[in-house]
């Protein structure tokens, strides 16, 4: 029986990608290589929805979400779980991804409609610009341990003043004063989209950022150039450079914010910068002068 050319040619490119892999995998770090490896397994043998769910964990696992990414929303597509909707929820918020951070948390609501998590994350969503839409969420929450006084204070406020033109904002600062740093940077980007110009929002996106170990220094400087001399802008200004390491800059602007409007919070803050600089002398002096 002779065998033809396009059949030789056709196992020989096969037995070369075979071959190839292995030798290509000597040249990557481990856990790259076996990636590589179950990659190429699954494409010869068929995806299933636990080559996707071990990908996605092997990405994540070596500190590459966006890698990680695409293979847990091919996961939820062939076999919806509350485990990966989660995972895909957190880390489209952290990306700063809401649209898609809200449809995976409500991918898990019809999975089960009292799952705390997802109720917490489609309310604390949509509290900034759709709050009515949020207030049923709301209410499942607030006998939770976790989210309760999150929810409560919500609540309330939505309950208040939904017309303010400060309302988003007011999520926000809710948001901040629990350290719920993503959500507070979604209600402060959307307290700017409907409010531009608004120095305060814009400079508490820059804050919440660095509390992410994001870089907030474009909004923060924004903030500043829109309201040089907003006493809280020019405090977070400070309080920005300080954690940046800036100490000298840092100093400028809290000994401005200070004259803006001398709040206590503010001496505190310059006396615990100048203790960094390693000038105690300098940081009591600041500490006798709060005013009683």
């Amino acid at each position: 029986m002779r065998t033809s050319l396009k059949a030789i040619l056709g196992a020989s490119v096969a037995l070369g990608i075979v071959i190839a892999l292995p030798l290509l995998a000597q040249s990557i770090p481990a856990p790259q290589a076996s990636l590589y490896t179950r990659t190429f397994n699954a494409h010869a043998n068929g995806w299933t929805v636990d080559d996707h769910n071990a990908l996605a964990q092997a990405w994540q696992g070596i500190g590459d979400p966006a890698r990680a990414l695409p293979y847990w929303e091919n996961a939820l597509r062939v076999q919806p779980s509350l485990n990966v909707a989660r995972v895909l929820s957190e880390t489209y918020l952290v990306q700063a991804d809401y649209a898609r951070a809200l449809d995976s948390a409500r991918i898990a609501l019809t999975l089960n409609p009292n799952e705390v998590w997802a109720n917490a994350y489609v309310a604390f969503l949509l509290a900034p610009s759709f709050p009515q839409e949020a207030l049923p969420h709301l209410r499942t929450l607030l006998l939770d341990e976790t989210y309760g006084t999150l929810a409560q204070n919500l609540l309330s406020l939505i309950q208040e003043a939904p017309e303010e033109r400060a309302f988003v904002r007011r999520v926000g600062a809710i948001f901040l004063e629990a350290q719920a740093w993503a959500f507070a940077e979604s209600a402060f980007l959307h307290a700017v989209t409907v409010n531009y110009p608004d120095s305060l929002a814009t400079v508490y996106i820059g804050w919440v950022q660095d509390q992410q170990s994001k870089d907030g220094s474009e909004w923060i400087e924004e903030a500043v150039r829109l309201a040089p001399d907003n006493a809280d802008v020019r405090f977070i200004q400070g309080l920005h450079l300080r954690q940046q390491g800036a100490y000298e800059e840092s100093a400028i602007a809290l000994e401005i914010a200070v004259a803006l409007n001398p709040d206590p919070v503010f001496y505190t803050e310059i006396a615990a910068l100048y203790d960094l600089m390693g000038l105690p002398d300098v940081a009591t002096s600041w500490r006798d002068r709060l005013p009683k």
